[in-house]
């Protein structure tokens, strides 16, 4: 990294046990525990994300705790932020809901691009079809990606996609 290079702010949001860390250990370590335990503290790891066109983006990548109890502590994070990337569970309708009622109110007032995920996309289980994902998506002009923290299908590609959205964006205010 050089003094020049800009490094980009991303949250990850949503409701408890949706994978948030999940999502963030595979990307950063390949490894899956599925025995990681809700989120109390925000974790941050920085990563070099290197794009198919043979550049580069730094992204800030942050992790917070989804339990209610935070939500007003994990304020402070949005700010500078280039990306929220919202993530529910597929399987658990509820963490879908708050998605759309909570967690997008608040950040959309936010210059930042924003993407939808449905983690666990490879569970039979589905109670959230990802079509009403990719619609919520479109109706708030937001990005939508469907992965599996566990089956490590869609992670690096979020990642990319992100760096690259980030990038394109105009950030003028």
């Amino acid at each position: 990294m050089s003094s020049n290079d800009k490094i980009y702010k991303m949250i990850l949001l949503g409701e408890s046990g949706v994978g948030k860390t999940s999502i963030l250990k595979k990307f950063e370590t390949g490894e899956y525990d599925p025995h990681i335990y809700c989120s109390q503290v925000t974790n941050f790891i920085r990563k070099d994300i290197k794009l198919p066109d043979n550049n580069s983006r730094i992204l800030d990548i942050w992790d917070t705790p989804g339990q209610e109890k935070y939500r007003s502590i994990i304020k402070i994070f949005y700010k500078g932020a280039n990306a929220f990337v919202l993530v529910y569970d597929p399987t658990n309708e509820p963490s879908f809901n708050e998605l759309r009622i909570f967690w997008y109110n608040e950040v959309k007032h936010i210059n930042s691009v924003i993407f939808v995920v449905a983690n666990k996309c490879d569970s039979d289980e589905k109670v959230v079809k990802d079509e009403e994902g990719k619609e919520f998506a479109e109706s708030i002009g937001a990005i939508f990606v469907s992965v599996s923290a566990k089956d490590n299908i869609g992670i690096s590609n979020l990642f990319e996609q992100i760096a690259q959205n980030i990038h394109n964006k105009n950030w003028d205010f």
